[in-house]
């Protein structure tokens, strides 16, 4: 069975072309959507050559940053029998894009507050915690405080706190040292934008997620990513990562089978080996 059926798929072109000729602001979403629907086009044409009955259904996952390298681990590690679309991006973008019609079947955000204002608004189903994101100061010096560390750095990178969760806890961390209007902040758009300036050396220290370093040392085999301490809990608030379906959405069943395996104990064992904790019961 194709995933878009021709009537859906002359829907959705009416859809964006009407778009693209609104305000600046909506042409860029109506690229966004046009570019996404390209993808899924190419996916379900390269399926409609399988005629196996049993044959996997594609879901659309918009997923946070922080979390879109672990999810790509995880499916590749445990058995599911359905494909996945992963659309990845600060949790503020990701949110802004579903607000405005982008075709995601769930929304794997690295925050509560975002999918609770979904559910609040009739979009989605009931949150899920899914993870709790830990955050980490990187490189660590071992012979200076946390504080001294932030008040000598040339620049400190975080990721932008109106847009990404891990960046709202960094920057708690910093005000509790009253060090938040620090001229030495850099803000990348997302965690994942945030780690890479640190890595380029556009930045000489950040305050980033435990996850995107235990990924870097797996993908590299460098052992500088595992320099880093972990931050003291109690100076930001909890990451506790949401995720839900969409209401809507074209592929529900499937969405929903993708939900069971997240949350499964074997999948959440793995997440917590990835660098975040498990969500309290």
């Amino acid at each position: 069975m194709l995933l878009w059926n021709h009537t859906s798929l002359l829907k959705l072109r009416k859809t964006v072309s009407e778009t693209v000729r609104e305000t600046a602001r909506e042409k860029a979403l109506g690229t966004f959507l046009l570019a996404l629907l390209c993808l899924i086009l190419n996916a379900t044409n390269a399926s409609a050559h399988d005629s196996n009955e049993t044959k996997k259904q594609a879901v659309v996952v918009a997923v946070a940053s922080n979390f879109y390298l672990p999810l790509q681990q995880i499916l590749s590690s445990h058995a599911h029998n359905f494909d996945v679309t992963v659309i990845s991006g600060s949790s503020g973008m990701l949110y802004s894009q579903l607000k405005n019609g982008a075709p995601f079947d769930l929304y794997l955000s690295a925050d509560a507050e975002r999918p609770q204002l979904l559910f609040a608004a009739g979009m989605s189903s009931e949150p899920v915690s899914y993870a709790v994101g830990q955050l980490a100061l990187y490189p660590y010096n071992d012979k200076l405080p946390l504080k001294q560390q932030l008040k000598s750095a040339n620049k400190i990178s975080i990721a932008n706190p109106k847009l990404a969760p891990f960046g709202l806890a960094a920057m708690q961390v910093l005000q509790s040292m009253s060090l938040e209007q620090s001229p030495n902040l850099v803000m990348g758009n997302s965690v994942a934008q945030a780690f890479q300036f640190v890595d380029s050396g556009n930045a000489n220290i950040g305050l980033l997620s435990v996850s995107q370093l235990l990924q870097a040392h797996a993908s590299f085999n460098d052992e500088k990513y595992l320099n880093y301490t972990l931050i003291d809990a109690s100076l930001y608030a909890p990451i506790e990562q949401q995720a839900v379906i969409v209401k809507g959405a074209k592929n529900q069943v499937t969405a929903r089978d993708f939900l069971t395996f997240l949350m499964s104990d074997e999948v959440q064992n793995h997440i917590v080996s990835l660098g975040y904790s498990r969500p309290s019961d």
